[in-house]
This record gives structure tokens, sequence and C-alpha cells, in this order.
């Protein structure tokens, strides 16, 4: 019987991880459960998947003892409940014959035995550059079919990035499934990520060498599922990471094969009875000392809106507003405001006037009252007579994507959207973009 001594933390931090990927109950019991196993290398691997998007987690410094293979599926909510409460360092993993029982064991002799399944019942852990198979001895089959696009080193601070001011403007929604994911683009060396709900945008833009480092491949455009990124942000922050991790996004193009009758991969039937599946996949891989977690995730087909459309260009209005201000006092005007505008459809006028210095924000008269505010706090660098709508909602949450004590605006007219950056950033290029609302008739 193999047995496998390994940190109780490094459990505890992996099983956080993986209930972000199953987030729920399954129709399929199997996938509220995690995968533990042994790898060539002789590191112990847990993972999970919902067979849209899969993670990984090797944890390098687990040592290995007696002989045999170990790989058993065990519920990732009870495993995490009796991690919780084992108080030493380390603890032993075994798994009887029959992968039915998989048994922990403390230094201070606390058992526990957790009922188990046998790891081929799992399903296959689809990544890019192979298959992870279950059955006995444990492999990785390679597929001669499988295409790859390319290979791009990013850096800590990127995916930070994308994951607290490009995530939060994707949709939650499905009525709209391609808006649920992020767009990746890159145009003459620029990498560009884009998140919207059709009512707010973010973009995000890093020039190779600074953020981003291209390693080798073509790179290919794609949109990448917003809850495969949030898993991301759960290995970085259960981990703890620094910015010597080592992060790589893969992309690449899976041929699945299989026949009609067995909807198993057989490249030995015949031609005609061989159906074909293409997915496009991304991988992002995160590697420390300790551990290396890989999130990887079925790329979301389609085409995503030409969002740059929308984008009002500089000078297309006489009446073009440009100002900064702090963004603390913003937050506070604007919370202020919330208070009247959500019996209102959350709807706030900021009004500008040529010849005076300050911003004024007015609500809509509603049952119980309006409110209005003269802000003074402004650092005008174009100012014109004009006046927009926007949404409280998604003004306070616009403002918390930004950083530092100012936020710059612009402003084109009542009809165009209003564009939202900060002040200069050490690395890239941020836009927030939100969509003006109808200015009501008693404002």
């Amino acid at each position: 019987m193999s047995k496998c001594k390994v940190k109780s933390d490094s459990i505890e931090r992996s099983l956080r991880v993986l209930k972000n990927v199953i987030k729920g109950s399954s129709a399929l019991p199997i996938l509220e459960s995690a995968v533990l196993w042994k790898e060539h290398n002789g590191s112990f691997c847990i993972g999970a998947t919902d067979l849209e998007t899969t993670c990984y987690i090797e944890i390098k410094d687990a040592k290995f003892s007696g002989k045999g293979n170990m790989a058993s599926c065990v519920n990732i909510k009870t495993f995490l409940d009796v991690v919780k409460e084992i108080c030493t360092t380390d603890m032993d993993i075994s798994v009887d014959k029959n992968c039915e029982n998989t048994k922990i064991q403390t230094s201070d002799n606390d058992i526990f035995e957790l009922n188990s399944d046998p790891a081929n019942q799992f399903p296959m852990l689809i990544m890019p550059s192979y298959t992870k198979s279950f059955d006995p001895p444990t492999e990785n089959k390679y597929r001669d079919d499988d295409h790859y696009l390319f290979s791009i080193d990013l850096d800590k601070v990127v995916i930070d990035d994308v994951i607290k001011r490009v995530v939060p403007a994707c949709a939650k929604t499905l009525l709209r499934p391609i808006l649920t994911g992020i767009y990746v683009d890159m145009d003459e060396g620029r990498l560009t990520f884009a998140g919207t709900d059709s009512y707010r945008l973010s973009e995000l833009s890093f020039e190779d060498g600074n953020g981003y480092k291209m390693i080798d491949g073509q790179f290919h455009n794609m949109i990448i599922p917003a809850n495969a990124m949030e898993i991301v942000s759960s290995v970085l922050h259960n981990f703890n990471t620094d910015e010597s991790a080592k992060i790589i996004m893969t992309s690449e193009v899976k041929v699945s094969r299989y026949a009609d009758d067995y909807k198993s991969c057989d490249m030995e039937a015949k031609a005609g009875d061989i159906q074909s599946e293409v997915t496009h996949l991304t991988m992002i891989s995160i590697e420390t000392d300790s551990i290396k977690a890989i999130v990887s995730t079925r790329c979301i087909d389609g085409h995503y809106p030409d969002y740059k459309t929308i984008i009002p260009k500089k000078n297309l209005s006489s009446s073009e507003v440009e100002f900064s201000i702090d963004r603390n006092i913003l937050h506070r005007i604007v919370k202020s405001a919330h208070v009247f505008s959500k019996d209102c459809n959350n709807n706030m006028v900021m009004e500008f006037h040529k010849d005076k210095e300050f911003m004024e924000i007015i609500t809509p008269e509603t049952g119980k009252g309006k409110f209005s505010k003269k802000v003074k706090d402004i650092n005008y660098t174009k100012k014109n007579d004009n006046k927009i709508a926007l949404s409280t909602i998604y003004m306070m949450d616009a403002i918390k994507l930004m950083d530092g004590s100012d936020m710059k605006f612009r402003i084109t007219d009542s009809t165009h959207p209003a564009i939202l950056n900060m002040n200069e950033r050490d690395i890239g290029e941020f836009m927030h973009l939100i969509m003006p609302l109808r200015i009501q008739d008693d404002v």
C-alpha cells in the first residue's frame, strides 16, 4: 500500500481552491469529489472539474512510502471538514487496495476513514497537451492531432489586474453566454483583456516586455470564462503567491475523436463511424517553490462584440468635458445620491457648466425626495456645458476598480458612454466605460 505524508495546511489550501471549481451540487455526484493521485515525478496531486473548467494542484514537498499507485476520489466538502479539524502539521494519506476507503492519520494517531471511489471513475482531466487518465497505471495520453497555439509568460500583476478590474465587468447571467467571458486579443504586440455586460466595459492592455512576454507560438484571440479567472484568483489568494510566482498562459485546440457506438476514444474504428469534437482550451499555470497549480478551461465559442466601435473618440463633440476628482470624495457623494436614485433606475445626473468651476450631481425627484450636490474639488482639463446620466450602482463599482487618490473622466455628451481611468500606472493601461441612462425630465 502506498502512503503519502503531506502538510495539512497544503491540503486545506488546495481543497479551498477546488471547492470553487465545483460550486454546489452537481447532477453527477462524482463531480463533487476531488481526485487524488501520485504523479510520475513523485509529487502528490489533487484535482477537480465541472467538465468545463479543471483545476489540479501538485504539492511538491509530499513524501511517498510503500509500493503501488495511490488514486481515489473523495468528497471535497467532507475532506475539507476533516482537514479543518486536524491540529498537527503533517498527515498521512493512504488508499486501500480497492480504492473504496481513503485513510487519513495524524501524528496524534487520529484516524479518519473516508468513503471513496476508484479514480478511474472520475472524468478524464482534459488539458492542453495531454489527457489525464486514471486507469492504472496513471499515464498522460498525448494526442498527435492536438494543435498547439502559443504560450505567454505573465507577470503576477497582470493576473491581479485582470481579476480585480476586468472580471467584475463581465455578465453574471447566461442570457448572452459570450459576455460571461474575458476577451483576450493581441494587436501589434499589445496584449488586451476586456470584459463587458453590455452596460459597462473594462479594458486592460499591456506592452510586450512590460507585463507579459511571448514565449513561442502564434497568438490567437480567445474568450476565457470569467469563473476560470476567479479560480486562478483563489489559487493566488490561498497560497499567498508573491511576485516570484511563475505564471504561464497556454492555448491549444484539442481534437477529440470517438466512435458513435461507444462514445470512447477509438482510433481503430471505421472512418465513417468517427465523430470529431474540436475544443479550444486555455491553461493558466502558477508555479512556486512548494506547489504547481494548473487551471484549464474550455474557451467560449463565438464572436465577441466589437466593443471598440462604441468608445467615443477624443474631440468627437464640441461639448466634451475632461476632469479629475478625488475618488474617495466622489464615492461618498455617489453613495449619498444612491439613497434616492435606487427608486428611479439608479439614475444620477452629472451636470457641467462652462462658466462655473463646480460640477453638480442631481437625482430625479422621487416619493422620498431628491439629492443634489455642487462638487468644487475638481481639476478640469477641458470644460464645456454638458450633462450625462449614469447609474449610481455602476459608478460605485467603477470607483472600486481604481487605484490611487484621483480618477479621471471624459464625458462626450448625454448619448455617448463616459470613460473613466486612473492617473499614470507603472504597468499597462486601464479604461472603464459606463453606458449613459436617459436623462429624466424632472432633473
